[in-house]
């Protein structure tokens, strides 16, 4: 019966997980990631966006076309619709030789990882104006990252969050010397 019980809530807190990613309309991070080529779907570098108040106007992503030895490309998604799909010359990106985002990994949506910025600014007296995401891997069995620089109404910095995209692990922080 304990056991039954125990699934029950994990089934629950596991969809209620996968619903909470695709809240926030159409340009939250999971599906601009789901907007882009099928070519480049499993070879992501890298995806970012500035301006978020959790949304923000524009995702850009950084995908090898054609898996991990095709062209470097920079694409940019607007309302989940690639609005532009160009090749790279960032030869930055090509020396780091980067590896792709295990999509399967990434269980937080931008607006929730927004909210954990949230909580940091209040928890060190600071108010989220808008937030700059980065979602990365750091190699080929670790877990994605999110990367988010949080700023206030002036465009100031408050601080600086890297945290799991798998769970919300925070693993460090810049300038918010208080936890939520």
């Amino acid at each position: 019966m304990k056991t039954s019980f125990f699934c029950l809530l994990l089934f629950g807190l596991a969809g209620s997980l996968v619903q909470a990613q695709f809240d926030g309309g159409n340009n939250t991070a999971l599906a601009a990631l789901a907007a882009l080529p099928q070519d480049c779907q499993d070879s992501v570098l890298r995806l970012s966006a500035d301006h978020a108040t959790p949304n923000p106007a524009t995702w850009y992503a950084m995908a090898r076309a054609g898996g991990t030895g095709g062209t470097l490309r920079s694409l940019q998604i607007t309302d989940a619709k690639v609005v532009s799909n160009k090749a790279s010359l960032n030869l930055v990106a090509l020396a780091r030789n980067p590896t792709p985002v295990d999509q399967k990994k990434v269980l937080l949506d931008s607006p929730r990882v927004y909210d954990f910025a949230q909580e940091y600014c209040t928890a060190n007296s600071g108010t989220l104006a808008s937030a700059s995401f980065a979602l990365t891997q750091g190699g080929a069995g670790a877990v994605p990252l999110w990367e988010i620089w949080c700023y206030n109404a002036s465009g100031t910095e408050l601080g600086y969050l890297k945290m799991s995209a798998l769970d919300g692990v925070v693993i460090s922080t810049k300038g918010f010397s208080n936890t939520p």
